[in-house]
């Protein structure tokens, strides 16, 4: 175990998922990287960035950089295309939606924008 933690890479190859994705009613959301840490940032609503956490895979959780508002913690999966480059990304909730309350993350559908 430790041999191979030292033959993993120390900085992960963020630059397959870095860019930007776009759902028709979300409308745009960046996948940045700021230092060794991978970003999650909603261009319509400024609140909602967040760190991406890895989890397994190409799934990640992204955690929510402003605690203060209800918003649930969620999964972050990307789609890789044949170059192994993020096509798109599926979110969906971690833990079930809080009462009185409505993240429809499993409904975006954020394809990649050039």
């Amino acid at each position: 175990m430790a041999a191979a933690q030292q033959a993993a890479p120390k900085r992960p190859d963020y630059s397959p998922y870095l860019g930007r994705y776009r759902d028709a009613w979300f409308g745009d959301v960046t996948v940045y990287q700021q230092g060794t840490q991978l970003w999650w940032k909603a261009a319509r609503s400024p609140r909602l960035v967040g760190q991406l956490l890895p989890y397994r895979g190409n799934t990640y959780v992204v955690r929510w950089k402003d605690r203060s508002f209800n918003t649930v913690d969620a999964f972050t999966a990307f789609a890789l295309d044949a170059q192994g480059r993020a096509a798109s990304l599926k979110m969906d909730t971690i833990v079930p939606y809080p009462t009185g309350t409505s993240y429809d993350f499993q409904d975006l559908d954020l394809q990649r924008v050039e």
